[in-house]
This record gives structure tokens, sequence and C-alpha cells, in this order.
């Protein structure tokens, strides 16, 4: 597909799932060349993967937007700063949050990555996630994640460990909206995963048995359960 310079390009996360392509939808709407990138990352063997299945629904959005699809190895680094993270987290019993490694490290990471070297003018995922004028300095605008339309879905917290000062150069085109009214978009504009189930689980692993996993490489032992003033009140 022959790229018209003169509008602004976007480089959008795309997942196969109903988020990501109504969002790319959104943006052809108002204006900008639009290309997709989806992300291949790391999946623990013996463990359901629906990662072919979800390349496979981001490649027919793709073709029904009409815009390119780049499909992008991240499987070092989602093993690196992801899944090996995560497990060390848990040995040393805490309890990380593998969403806000993985946004920070894989999935932003590589979109700005792509957006480099394709001289893109801005990077875009479906996050329902909002951005807020914080102050303005001469022509540049400092920005800060805020609340969007719909509450039940915000999702800002996993975003906390974007750097602000690439908050400028990303786009999130359903923070006006609610989940219904984007599956009501899809339909309507007949994108082909319009009725597809959200996904649940771990970022971009699914929905990931957690205590099977942690056994793979952690031995169960008991514990103390501690209230808020630290008196033990049982054995787990």
């Amino acid at each position: 597909m022959k790229r018209n310079k003169i509008k602004p390009l976007v480089i959008i996360g795309m997942s196969g799932g109903v988020d990501s392509s109504v969002s790319a939808y959104l943006l052809k709407k108002r204006g900008f060349d639009v290309e997709g990138v989806f992300i291949e990352t790391w999946h623990p063997e013996g463990f359901p993967c629906s990662e072919k299945e979800d390349r496979r629904d981001a490649m027919r959005v793709a073709a029904h937007l009409d815009i390119s699809l780049y499909v992008v190895d991240a499987v070092k680094q989602y093993k690196k700063y992801v899944a090996d993270e995560m497990m060390r987290e848990y040995k040393a019993g805490r309890t990380p949050n593998p969403d806000v490694l993985c946004n920070k490290f894989v999935k932003f990471e590589t979109l700005f990555q792509i957006a480099k070297k394709l001289s893109a003018d801005f990077v875009a995922t479906g996050h329902y996630a909002n951005l807020t004028i914080y102050r303005k300095v001469g022509n540049r605008s400092s920005l800060v994640l805020s609340e969007p339309k719909d509450r039940k879905k915000d999702q800002t917290y996993f975003l906390w460990a974007v750097p602000q000062n690439k908050l400028d150069e990303i786009i999130f085109p359903l923070e006006n909206l609610t989940k219904k009214e984007v599956r009501a978009i899809a339909k309507k504009a007949g994108i082909p995963v319009a009725d597809k189930k959200d996904s649940q689980g771990i970022c971009f692993l699914g929905p990931l048995d957690l205590k099977k996993y942690l056994k793979l490489s952690i031995k169960e032992r008991k514990g103390k359960v501690v209230d808020e003033n630290g008196k033990i009140i049982g054995i787990f």
C-alpha cells in the first residue's frame, strides 16, 4: 500500500482483539496514515497459547482496514523483562505486576522502535486511558495519564511506568468511549473480530494458570499469615 506522506503516520499495536482493532479504525477515520504492529512474545511450554489465532485475527483486521501489519519478534525481551522478572519477584515473596513490566519494556518499547524506523509521528494502543494537559511550556504540553470515559475498563494503572516524556507521542483512541460503544462501532464497521471475547490474564500470555506456572520453579512451603499489626493469625 502506497503511503500518503501528507498524513501524519501512527504506529498502532494490534493484538487481534476488538479494542486495538477499533482503535486502528478510528485513527484511520481521523485522517491518520495507520500501520499496525503485532508483537510476538515468549510463552511457557505446556500451557495453552492463542498467539497464532490472535496473529491471524490481527491480519484479518489489517486487511479489512487496508493497512499494513508488521509482525515483530519480542520473545527475548518478554522472557527477560516480564516472565523472568515475575518469577524472581514471586520467589522473593513479593507480588509483581507483569502488565506494568510488559507495557514499559515490551509493548511501548517495541512500538517506539518501529515508529523511529518508519519516521512515524505517533504510536497508539487500544488501552482505555486518557491523557490530560498538566502544564504548557512554550509550544510543548506536559501530559499526565487520567481516567478514561469507561472507568470500569480503566487501564491507566498498568501504564504508569511508560515514561512521561513520551506521552505526547502516544494516542489512546478509546479514551472517550465505553466498551459497549466500542463493540457497536466494530459491528457497524464490519470489523472481523467485533464479537471476539476479551482476553483475560497476564499481558500477552492470556489465561495462564499462574499457580501451575509458578510451580515450575518455586517449591510450595508453608508460611505465616499476619494482620496489619504483624500478629500471626494462621499458617498457610
